[in-house]
């Protein structure tokens, strides 16, 4: 029996199909969003059904899903780590604690050329490339395989993603292992790769220059008001406020993000991980804390992750606070609800599929903002200045 999901639009991208494949004949091929999406080789096939049986969408009425246990406001009690954090600094402090008992750990990471893909991590100095958000779907390639031999090998396994990825893990491996313990995050959805790499694309060509190192979340101006902060090969550093950076627009306006996302099939307080890990967001409203540095809100699902914050608690690692989970979900609706498709994200992602970045932005009319019109005016000029080049 081969993938059933008749609607395109409900695969989440997660992989689990192609790692679980006895005869590795599925793929994960892009679509002309920039989307990864399983492809069969009907030849090599054997119907075994396990592609089937493994798929977190399709199955995810039977998964073993759990509620909270209690919900934080938590920080890293180490400054120096959380300012290098998206908010609290919460997953370092998890991973340094599995890195100690020779563990592995596995997150999202840029690789040498900025593509985002899952890695394994085994030192300290490592889990550094894990710290920050990535606001691209990350490239899972066979890591499941690679998690299930460190837990038959009895290593200690740590596995952060978005909610269907370690639903994908959890699927993948079919049981629960003693030494796994898994960190979802709070997702709001995410973009395709094909965006990015145009973004890229566009960024290098504007300064002239190769890209160094990237980040979503840079808090030099604050946590509330974070900045892209881009390091140029050339030395040139640019910093740019998100609400004024082009693909952050496409982002939070929900105009570049995977179909499945605008109803995901993992939304909920309840999980099938161990932690799930959010910003929290108008912290100062729940807790009367004005903290403009990064506070993470922390949810439990088991006594695994239990222990782990209270471990960490206990050792004087990070600082904790008991919160009302209806009061801090109201600032991060994205744990609870899909969001809605932006009007001009079928165009935008048309035009992404055949022109430059700034070329589909132009064609969806997707940023009409002050910022927009000088770049379109530059680009526009540009287009003019290599048209005259040519005819002369």
């Amino acid at each position: 029996m081969r993938i059933e999901i008749k609607d395109k639009a409900r695969c989440s991208g997660c992989a689990v199909c192609k790692n679980v494949c006895p005869k590795n004949c599925i793929t994960m091929t892009f679509d002309s969003e920039g989307f990864f999406y399983p492809k069969v080789d009907k030849k090599r096939c054997i119907d075994c059904g396990r592609c089937y049986k493994s798929c977190p969408v399709i199955n995810s009425e039977g998964e073993n899903r759990r509620g909270i246990i209690h919900a934080f406001a938590a920080e890293n009690n180490d400054h120096d780590i959380k300012k290098e954090s998206s908010s609290g600094g919460i997953f370092s402090l998890i991973a340094k604690r599995f890195i100690k008992v020779g563990g592995a750990v596995y997150g999202a990471a840029f690789d040498e050329k900025l593509k985002v893909v899952h890695q394994r991590a085994t030192s300290i100095e490592e889990i550094a490339k894990f710290r920050g958000s990535k606001y691209v779907q990350s490239d899972i390639e066979n890591i499941y395989r690679v998690i299930e031999k460190d837990l038959k090998d009895g290593v200690p396994v740590l596995f952060s993603g978005t909610p269907c990825q370690v639903s994908g893990v959890k699927r993948y491996l079919s049981k629960d292992y003693a030494n796994l313990f898994t960190v979802d995050i709070a997702c709001m959805g995410v973009p395709s790769v094909k965006v990015w790499t145009k973004y890229l694309e566009y960024q290098k060509a504007a300064n002239k220059s190769e890209i160094k190192s990237f980040s979503f979340r840079d808090k030099t101006e604050g946590w509330r008001n974070y900045s892209i902060k881009i390091n140029f090969v050339s030395e040139k550093n640019k910093t740019i406020p998100a609400g004024k950076d082009l693909y952050m627009a496409m982002f939070l306006s929900n105009t570049s993000l995977r179909p499945s996302c605008y109803d995901c099939a993992f939304k909920g307080l309840e999980r099938v991980s161990d932690v799930t890990l959010a910003d929290f967001w108008d912290a100062e409203k729940v807790l009367g804390i004005d903290d403009d540095t990064g506070i993470s809100l922390v949810l439990t699902h088991t006594d695994k992750g239990e222990k782990m914050l209270n471990d960490l608690y206990l050792d004087n690692l990070l600082s904790l606070k008991e919160v009302d989970i209806d009061k801090a979900c109201a600032y991060n609706t994205a744990i609870l609800q899909s969001v809605k498709p932006n009007v001009k994200r079928g165009a935008f992602m048309k035009g992404i599929s055949k022109l430059n970045f700034l070329g589909a932005v132009d064609y969806a009319g997707a940023n009409k903002g002050i910022a927009r019109l000088k770049i379109s005016v530059r680009y526009k000029l540009s287009k003019l200045k290599n048209r005259l080049k040519k005819e002369k």
